[in-house]
């Protein structure tokens, strides 16, 4: 095949392609995850989207988001959904309190040394690492840790979803020296 024949081949599925009902104004979307089987969360320009049961819910800051636009996204086993922002304006974390959402913010009053964070993950412990500009900041379910160069980082300044958590409890971290 010709690389022209590929490119006509990829328009005609995508202008087949077409948004789910209730994912419309999501805007451009940049992480997914999925705690269970069939259940999306998925952090977009324009909110957080949601899919459980076949149904999609874009919660924005009418629901009490502190922006619009959600960057980085973590789901923890026991449910919780942590999300950052494009912005510097911490990490949110949503708990679903009998069927309904339930938000905390966290920032440097919380504990956080960061209010730019580019990526949340878990480890192996079940600890939420934050990725920032600032080096990592990593909460174990009561208190924040800062970690950065002088413990060991190469650089303080992480890369947007440049991390890796081995299974025996090892954390990898990508910054923008290496």
């Amino acid at each position: 095949r010709t690389a022209r024949a590929l490119v006509e081949e990829a328009q005609r599925r995508i202008a087949g392609f077409s948004r789910p009902a209730g994912t419309e104004g999501s805007g451009a979307c940049y992480v997914i995850r999925e705690p269970l089987p069939g259940e999306f969360w998925v952090a977009c320009k324009n909110g957080l989207l949601h899919r459980a049961g076949g149904q999609w819910r874009l919660y924005g800051t009418k629901d009490g988001l502190k922006e619009a636009w959600v960057a980085g996204l973590a789901t923890g086993h026991d449910g919780d959904v942590w999300f950052s922002y494009h912005g510097a304006v911490g990490i949110t974390r949503l708990r679903r309190d009998g069927g309904r959402p339930r938000l905390e913010h966290f920032n440097r009053d919380s504990g956080l040394a960061a209010k730019l964070v580019y990526a949340l993950f878990f480890d192996a412990s079940g600890h939420l690492w934050s990725a920032t500009d600032r080096g990592v900041d990593v909460y174990d379910g009561n208190h924040w840790r800062h970690y950065d160069r002088e413990d060991g980082l190469v650089w303080d300044d992480c890369d947007t979803e440049s991390w890796f958590a081995d299974a025996d409890g090892g954390v990898w971290i990508g910054t923008s020296v290496g």
